[in-house]
Order: structure tokens, then sequence, then C-alpha cells
């Protein structure tokens, strides 16, 4: 009996032996997967290969019915997966072979006697491809042509802009403002007003899916494909159109609201010569009236023409040596700004400033981040500024504060790290020649914008621009601007300073006598280590430009020599070439 069931389970082995080595002889022979997709004019091929395959090129075979053998039709040398063939006769089936050839030229096929096979479709009704070149630009003109037939007394131009809006990737409270003209706001009035004739709904999906057949191919997007992007356009389109109707009303006020013209925006170049950008919110309220731009004893008289409408844009330019402009409406001042040196600077309607590429249009929108500056301290007679941010650090973004482009404060902290509070303070006299520096906080997302961006004058007070926490800077002294944080904000245990430091709280605070400080070294710097007391005058030195390893530290301080009060443990660190980096914690000393 053993020896009977020994022997079933030695056959069971081999065959599984003999199916698996066939399997894998299938695979190895026909690794090339192909898909033909049917449609009008066109059989659109579409092929799979393994990941190990380092392609040199890709050649497609074609047969019909009436042929015995493929013949080569094209032959690709770059690495992509799919073919478009447009030599295809109506209702005419095609069969598709695709060889790829591999860096060491090696051939691998796709199956020859299963092959892929697709027919072309008959023409129901001429179209233009050319017409439609995306997906995006299909459904922008099938809801363009909804529009037009729901709104027949709204200007086709005004109702194009709309839908080119709807169809934006993103967009925010104040597109109206910012996107939109202006000029066609009240004449689209009517579609936020009560109820929408039009509404967006499944019969927008119907109606592009009716021309999945005539265009899908010439798109290069397989069925799965088409249908995918399909829903996330729609899925989009339904979103904006929420936000586009509920922010209505409220841009349209802020409009009213603003003066009837207004600087947006100012550029200066290395040689002091400015422009500006004025745009004309209402033109009505302007009409037999004198337009004036001052700088000191300069006057420049604008000469406006009747057919202004609103929004439009008027550029000043040749304002030589102009340090800053005054825009009057007879003697009504309306507007003011100061120019920045080297620098093109978007103005937002509630008279924040931020670098721009483009001097056109209105800015309105806020800037927010997680984490921002909360306060500054500028002392330029020694080159000093200590910055202090804010905010709960959440670890999916990353910001970095920067003078005139050399980053001095990174500022990446571990996933869902705390913060509340955190200070830095820097010396800047030996590494910047220049009198006027420019500090910019980024989120590195996207290094092109500046969260904020401060002009720090060595003989002048600091110019301030920018708060992404929407709340505006406060001024607490002649050097210090800010929202001072309070006693019961003050969260500094295990802050960290960025890429040098960690300084830990000391231990036990308060203390009698005896307390422990402690930090971890993160890399490599030279440091300088003492405790002043409450007015800065250093009672003791641990360490002065002393060379340490990255590591961890502890030193342990007595101050019984020392009267009761504040006390401060400070590190000074520097990494080669580096702009310091100064941090001090408080310690109170009780006897």
């Amino acid at each position: 009996m053993n020896r009977v069931i020994q022997y079933i389970l030695l056959i069971c082995f081999f065959n599984g032996l003999i199916r698996s080595e066939s399997i894998g002889n299938n695979n190895s022979l026909h690794p090339i997967d192909v898909e033909v997709h049917n449609g009008v004019e066109s059989l659109l091929i579409h092929w799979s290969y393994p990941d190990s395959i380092e392609v040199k090129s890709i050649n497609i075979y074609r047969r019909s019915n009436q042929q015995n053998e493929f013949m080569l039709i094209t032959q690709i040398i770059n690495e992509t997966d799919r073919f478009l063939d447009l030599e295809c006769l109506e209702s005419e089936r095609l069969f598709y072979l695709v060889e790829v050839i591999d860096i060491n030229g090696s051939s691998f096929k796709s199956d020859e006697i299963r092959p892929g096979f697709g027919t072309c479709l008959s023409i129901i009704e001429t179209i233009d491809k050319e017409q439609y070149q995306s997906l995006t630009n299909l459904i922008n003109q099938i809801l363009l042509q909804s529009f037009i037939e729901a709104y027949p007394d709204i200007s086709q131009n005004a109702l194009t802009k709309l839908v080119d809006i709807i169809l934006t990737d993103q967009l925010n409270d104040y597109i109206w403002i910012e996107e939109y003209p202006i000029r066609y706001l009240n004449e689209i009035k009517s579609i936020f007003e009560n109820s929408f004739k039009f509404t967006i709904n499944d019969d927008l999906l119907s109606e592009v899916h009716k021309y999945e057949p005539k265009i899908r191919n010439y798109l290069m997007l397989n069925p799965q494909e088409w249908a995918k992007r399909v829903n996330i356009i729609y899925s989009q389109i339904i979103d904006n159109w929420i936000l586009l109707a509920n922010s209505f009303d409220s841009n349209l006020e802020k409009l009213k609201t603003s003066k009837p013209i207004i600087i947006s925006s100012f550029a200066v170049d290395d040689k002091r010569n400015s422009e500006l950008m004025i745009i004309v919110i209402d033109p009505n309220q302007l009409k037999q009236k004198e337009i004036s731009l001052i700088h000191k004893n300069d006057r420049k008289i604008l000469e406006l023409n009747s057919n202004l409408f609103p929004g439009s844009e008027i550029l000043i330019n040749n304002l030589q040596n102009w340090e800053n402009a005054e825009l009057w409406v007879d003697d009504e001042l309306v507007d003011k700004i100061d120019f920045l040196s080297n620098m093109k600077i978007k103005k937002t309607l509630d008279n924040e400033l931020i670098p721009t590429s483009n001097l056109s249009g209105i800015k309105v929108a806020k800037l927010n981040s997680e984490v921002w500056l909360n306060e500054i301290l500028w002392d330029p007679e020694n080159s000093k500024i200590s910055l202090e941010v804010a905010g709960i650090y959440s670890g999916s973004e990353e910001y970095v504060v920067s003078i005139n482009d050399k980053v001095i404060w990174d500022l990446s902290f571990e996933p869902n790290f705390n913060m509340v509070y955190t200070d830095s303070t820097f010396y800047l006299n030996d590494y910047f020649e220049e009198n006027q520096l420019i500090l910019s906080y980024q989120n590195l997302a996207d290094s092109e914008i500046n969260l904020e961006f401060f002009i720090l004058d060595q003989k002048q007070q600091l110019m301030l621009h920018r708060y992404p926490d929407g709340r505006s800077w406060s001024k607490t002294d002649k050097s210090s601007f800010g929202r001072e944080n309070n006693s019961q904000s003050i969260n500094m245990d295990n802050s960290l300073i960025p890429d040098l430091f960690v300084l830990y709280q000391n231990f036990p605070n308060p203390f009698n006598n005896n307390t422990r400080i402690s930090f971890d070294l993160l890399q490599d710097a030279t440091l300088s280590l003492y405790v002043t007391d409450a007015t800065g005058r250093i009672k003791t030195i641990f360490s002065d430009k002393e060379f340490y390893n990255s590591g961890k530290y502890t030193f342990d301080w007595n101050a019984e020599s020392f009267s009761t009060g504040i006390y401060f443990f400070t590190i000074n660190a520097q990494v080669d070439g580096y702009i310091p980096v100064v941090f001090s914690r408080k310690m109170i000393y009780l006897k």
C-alpha cells in the first residue's frame, strides 16, 4: 500500500514539473501582450511587456483575412506602448503582431497563433479631428455649447471665459477676480441668480461618451483610460461649478467696495527705473476726473481714453528714481506703494505684496501654510536677525528661510512634531555685503512662491510683506515685529533647530543650585556654550568656539555662587562657512 501511494505521488510530482515547465515556456515564448481597439477609420494597437526588457526598437506587423503572412508596417525607435494605424478600410478586420527588440538584440514577440485583432468602424459622420486635440478640449466645446443654448442673451466671449474657469485644475475663492475678466461679471450675474437654467449633470457625460468611437483612438487612449479621464474631469467640473456659484456674490461685493482704480503691480530694475500697472475697476466713477501719480514733487497726469472697461490695464513706465508712488483721483488719495529694488511685485486688494513674474491681472488670495513666521527681531547695528516660527507641523511640507537666495535656515522637522514656537538667531555681516537684503520664507514644494518676504536694510527699519497665517503683523518696538508669545503658549521642550542641534530644556527647572543641560548635535560643528543672566552678561563659559563631533552632550551647571533669578543657556553653532545659528533657553534659579 505504501509503495502504491509513493508511486502515485511520484507521478503527480513529475506531472507538476512538466506542467510548470510548459507554462514557463509559454510565457517566455509570448511575453508581449497585445490589444487592438476599434475606432472610426483607425485601429489603436496597445501592447505591454515585462519590465526586465530594455527596449531598443519595436516592430509592428499586420495581416488581413486575405493574407497568409504578417507584413512589417512600421518600426518604432523609442520606448512606447501604442501605435495608431490609419491605413485601414471600413469594416476591415486586421490582425497584429508586435515584436520588441532589446538592447542585446534579443527578440520578443506576441502570440502569432492568437494575434490581437480589430475592425475599422464605419464612418457615421464627418468629424474634424483637429478640433478635438484633447479630451479637455472636447468637453470644453460640449460644455460651451450647452451654456450658449441655455443663455442666448449672454455674449459668447463671456460664456467662453466661464467654461475655461470651470475646467481649471485648481480654483480658489477669489478666482472670479484673479482669473475671470471682470468686464463680464455683471453680464453673467443672471446665471447665479435664483435657479440655474443650466445644470451640470449626467447628460454631459452621455454627450461626451457619444464621441468615444470617433476620437478616442486619435487621442491615443484605450477604453479604460478614456472612461477614467472622463470621470476625473467630470468630477472636477462639478466641484468647480459649486465653488464658483458659492463664491460669486462675495467676489462681486469685494469689487464693489474696492477703489475705482488701483495699483496692481510694479517692477524696478537695477538702474532704479520703475514701472506700474494700474487697473480700472469702475470706469464710470472716473469720468470727468483727473487721475495722477505723485512722487515727492513729481506729478504725472494720466490721460485715460473714453473706451475703458472694468479690468482695463494701464502700464506706466519711465519712472526714473521713483522710490514710491501715490495714486490720486482729483484730490483723493486712493492708493500708494513703496517700490522694492530689483523685483517684480504684485499687490493684492488687501495691500499685501507678492513676488511675481507677471505684472498683469488682479491678485486677492493669500498664500497659507501650516508653519509661519510669527516674530522678527532685526538689529541692523549688529547685522543680527532673530526669527520665530509657529504652527503645528504635520511632516507633509518643508520650509526654508533664505537671504538673497542663500538658505540660512532649513525648517525640517520630524513628522507630527508638535511645534508651537521655535526660535533661531543669525549674524549676517560676515556673509552678505549688500546694503539691502531680501529675506524670503518659502515652501520647497513650490520654490518659486515666497510665502513671506522682507527687506532688511542695514541703515533703515525692516520692511514687512506677506503673512501666511492671515493676520496682520504688529510692531512691538523699533526692532520687533509680529506677535510676542506669552507664558501660556510657550512650549519649547524638544524644540528643534533644524540640521544643527536639538537643545533640550534644562532639568530640573526651576532648580536649586544644580541643573543639567543637554543637547543633541546633529552634525559636526564649531560651538560656543555659555550661560548669561537676564541682562546678557556671561556668567559661565563651557566652550568658546571649540570643535565638536555630532552626538549627545550633557553639562551640569552649579549656580550656588550666583543670585536667584532668570538665566539663559545659549548655544552658538557653525558648520563650515555657513551662517552661525544661535539659540537660548530660559532657566529659573531658586535657592
